[in-house]
């Protein structure tokens, strides 16, 4: 079991919100804190120093969890023991600040955007030969397929409505607004999209399964089609590494992915250069 940088307990939270405490107070104090609790120098020394670099990228800016994981994401393509450090240390300081909330701490690694067009066919092949439920077929087809034309998350998928499906593209929600977003379709997927869907109303949702079904019934097929680390984001990482293989800016695969932070996606510009 890995050791906490720092005391992570009540006591020892700086409790938000502390926006009128300046970074460079925020973290001697911080520091302060760590280096009592650490006996080993080499580990004090190693942490302080990548401290340094995250005050360094909040350059005054109040820590957030945006923030934290776009440091974390330029560490994204080195190697796992490099990755789980500076997860560690990150995670520790805002835990200790008070804001981990969330924070996606798990980036996106050259292996995780390996998928094969086998191994897709594999898993469509475990769809279609299920024995039971046979009507679910289109439907769960469906889930791999438009999410490797899409690159939508599992959260995206569950909240698709038949309304969101148009003749050349398809409108993918989100909690805000101004955050939506549309994708192209090829239109052989959008027919098939139409007629799986063409009892429903079109406020309906298109699969009607939570996110969480979805993770689970991807995992099930995996392991029926001996994809033991398959994973729902492996597609859309594969969708991302695509589209700038085939030439589309920075800016075109971050609207596509619905990123906040282009941090996000220059970590696939990175890995498909």
């Amino acid at each position: 079991m890995e050791r906490n940088v720092i005391d992570t307990s009540e006591s020892s939270q700086v409790k938000m919100p502390q926006s009128g405490i300046k970074n460079d107070t925020l973290f001697a104090l911080y520091r302060t804190q760590l280096v009592s609790s650490l006996r080993q120098m080499t580990k004090q020394q190693s942490i302080l120093s990548s401290l340094r670099k995250l005050e360094q990228y909040f350059c005054g800016h109040q820590p957030t969890q945006e923030l934290a994981r776009g440091f974390l994401l330029q560490y994204a393509t080195m190697k796992p023991s490099t990755r789980r450090f500076y997860n560690r240390v990150v995670k520790e300081f805002m835990n200790w600040y008070g804001d981990a909330g969330r924070i996606d701490l798990n980036v996106p690694t050259p292996q995780d955007c390996s998928v094969s067009t086998q191994m897709i066919e594999k898993l469509l092949q475990a769809i279609r030969s299920k024995r039971t439920h046979k009507c679910s077929i289109e439907r769960d087809s469906l889930l791999i397929e438009l999410t490797l034309e899409t690159g939508v998350t599992r959260g995206e998928l569950a909240n698709l409505r038949i309304k969101d499906i148009a003749d050349h593209s398809i409108l993918i929600r989100s909690s805000k607004p101004y955050e939506c977003r549309t994708i192209p379709l090829p239109r052989a997927l959008v027919a098939r999209l139409r007629l799986y869907s063409i009892r429903k109303s079109a406020d309906a949702k298109l699969f009607g399964l939570k996110s969480q079904s979805v993770s689970v019934k991807i995992y099930r097929f995996a392991r029926k089609a001996k994809l033991k680390t398959f994973r729902l984001s492996i597609l859309r990482h594969k969708y991302a590494i695509d589209l700038f293989e085939e030439g589309a800016t920075v800016a075109t695969v971050q609207q596509h992915l619905g990123h906040k932070n282009i941090s996000s996606t220059k970590v696939y510009y990175d890995m498909s250069n």
